[in-house]
């Protein structure tokens, strides 16, 4: 008992009714539920933000909180001056995974992403803290002296208002 096929508009849109709820609540659910940017491609862009010293472009794109805390000309002056910093361990800036700290900042991501990174050379090494919120905007980039290698490579940050450090106001 072969029915015939229906092809009238109603029963056509009969048919297109639950895609079209499928649809659209698939579109509702993308702008409910956030999706966190890609870690390795925000550190990837970081890297080459500080190889061709594009500071005023990552400061545009940087989070407001950037903006509210620094002007672009002192954001600019303490990226170059952290950037000089890094490529002095490493010219070519090739950060490695630093997964004890990954592990110890993970608990954190709940307000900020951030990568824990680690550069090496000549026996010089710095463990590299980099964050961005929770959009993807570049909030802070700061660096520790590892082992023997001199405090002169310490990068406090470049994004606060005003940094005291052992009881010293500190200007990068």
């Amino acid at each position: 008992m072969n029915r015939p096929i229906n092809h009238s508009p109603h029963a056509k849109r009969k048919r297109s009714l639950p895609i079209l709820i499928a649809l659209s609540g698939l579109a509702l659910i993308s702008f409910l539920v956030p999706v966190r940017p890609n870690k390795e491609r925000l550190v990837a862009r970081m890297t080459d933000c500080l190889r061709e010293e594009r500071f005023e472009q990552l400061y545009e794109e940087a989070g407001d909180n950037v903006h509210l805390n620094v002007s672009k000309e002192k954001f600019v002056r303490r990226m170059r001056a952290a950037a000089a910093k890094l490529k002095a361990i490493d010219p070519e800036l090739k950060f490695q995974q630093d997964p004890v700290v990954e592990r110890w900042i993970a608990g954190d991501e709940k307000i900020l992403l951030m990568a824990a990174r680690k550069l090496e050379r000549d026996g010089k090494s710095v463990s590299v803290i980099i964050q961005w919120n929770l959009e993807g905007e570049f909030v802070n980039i700061s660096a520790s002296p590892d082992g023997a290698t001199p405090e002169e490579f310490t990068v406090h940050g470049v994004s606060y208002k005003h940094l005291t450090f052992r009881g010293r106001i500190v200007e990068e």
